[in-house]
C-alpha cells in the first residue's frame, strides 16, 4: 500500500482542469491519485482514459478490492462516484492522516 495517496474531486465542468493536473504531474510520482468526478449515474465512464492520455501517469477506473499503486490514478465510475468518494476518502486517511486542500480560482487583473 502506498504511503501517499491524493483525492481530487471535480464537478462535470472540471473534466479540463483535472486534464491539465495530470498532465504537470510526473510520471515517477510516488503517490496514488483517486479521481471523482461528479456526474450524471447514466455519463458515459471516459475520464480514466482522458486522464491516462494527459500525462505520465497510468489512469483506470477504480474496482472493487483493487490493490492500490503509486504513480496510479484511480477514476471512480460515475455510477457510484459519490459512495466510491467516501470510500477513497476512508483509504486516504486510515493511510496517513487526511489533509485536504481545496482548489481556487486565480483571475489576473487586466
Amino acid at each position: 500500500m502506498p504511503k501517499d495517496i491524493v483525492v481530487v474531486g471535480a464537478s462535470a465542468g472540471g473534466i479540463e482542469a483535472l486534464r491539465m493536473l495530470v498532465g504537470a504531474l510526473p510520471a515517477d510520482l510516488p503517490a496514488s491519485i483517486f479521481v471523482v468526478l461528479h456526474t450524471s449515474p447514466q455519463a458515459p465512464g471516459m475520464l480514466a482514459g482522458i486522464l491516462d492520455n494527459a500525462g505520465g501517469l497510468s489512469a483506470r477506473s477504480a474496482k472493487d478490492r483493487e490493490r492500490i499503486r503509486p504513480g496510479t490514478i484511480y477514476v471512480a465510475p460515475p455510477d457510484e462516484a459519490k459512495r466510491r468518494a467516501n470510500l477513497m476518502r476512508q483509504a486516504a486517511h486510515n493511510e496517513r492522516g487526511l489533509q485536504f486542500a481545496r482548489a481556487t480560482e486565480h483571475h489576473s487583473k487586466s
